[in-house]
């Protein structure tokens, strides 16, 4: 029976290998975020697409960078405005492409603190306090308070129960969300000579986890994901700020304060 096993193991490992190394020539990010309008006036939608492709055996670079927006018109007629960015020099190696294909295809157990916590920069004393006004407990932090109010907010600021936090939001690969007249997503797509592989990463869960590739019922996993498309991607990008793994410290904020507070 272990012979079996170890054999059965081989031939995942063999496969995993081929499945990591096929040859990407390029690759498209596409993302998109919105919601139904029902004839509401105004932008409804926002998004990006980016367009990757091989300039040698050894370098990619981003050709064509394009922001997009929907707007309703009126009750009939609604509006793409499509505008290309300049980027200049933009360039990537393709080991950073391979590492990205590989690590879209391998489940690691780096959603958790000891990768999240090093990355993330202590929320500012306004950010808290803007953030405890949303939720009506502004209360928590008054002047009347001082010494109460430094504490909480210095906990905050060291990410106080951040495991607890994470625990609660951790994502399940056997699970997607259907979410209805909204969106907010992440395509990506690989292509090489033989075909084109789709990934997905819905920010209606943390940090777009878990990724999901369309011919397969299990999703992946792996905050390397995030660090790795955000570092292809420029500044100015939306997508990488959404990407960010400091993208969640809002979220966390709003639990402290409402949860544990």
């Amino acid at each position: 029976m272990k012979h079996i096993l170890f054999f059965l193991f081989i031939i995942y490992s063999l496969n995993v290998v081929a499945q990591t190394t096929q040859p990407v020539s390029k690759i498209l990010i596409k993302y998109s975020r919105g919601y139904n309008p029902f004839n509401q006036l105004g932008v409804y939608s926002r998004g990006e697409i980016f367009e990757i492709s091989s300039v040698n055996d050894s370098i990619f670079k981003i050709d064509r960078y394009f922001k997009i927006t929907h707007t309703t018109i009126d009750s009939v007629r609604t509006k793409k405005d499509t505008a290309e960015i300049s980027v200049k020099h933009r360039f990537i190696s393709k080991r950073t492409i391979e590492s990205l294909f590989a690590q879209l295809n391998i489940t690691k157990d780096n959603f958790n603190a000891s990768f999240i916590k090093p990355q993330l920069k202590k929320p500012t004393r306004k950010q808290i306090l803007d953030i405890a006004t949303k939720l009506d407990k502004h209360d928590e932090f008054e002047k009347e308070n001082v010494d109460d109010a430094k504490a909480r907010i210095a906990k905050i600021q060291n990410f106080d129960k951040l495991d607890s936090f994470i625990n609660l939001n951790r994502p399940d690969p056997n699970v997607s969300l259907v979410i209805v007249d909204a969106w907010d997503r992440l395509d990506v797509y690989l292509i090489n000579k033989a075909d084109t592989i789709r990934y997905i990463g819905e920010f209606h869960q943390l940090l777009a986890q878990p990724f999901s590739r369309l011919d397969r019922s299990k999703g992946i996993v792996n905050l390397q994901i995030n660090t790795t498309i955000a570092g292809i991607l420029p500044k100015s990008s939306i997508l990488r700020k959404r990407l960010d793994i400091n993208s969640l410290t809002e979220k966390y904020v709003e639990w402290y304060i409402d949860k544990v507070l």
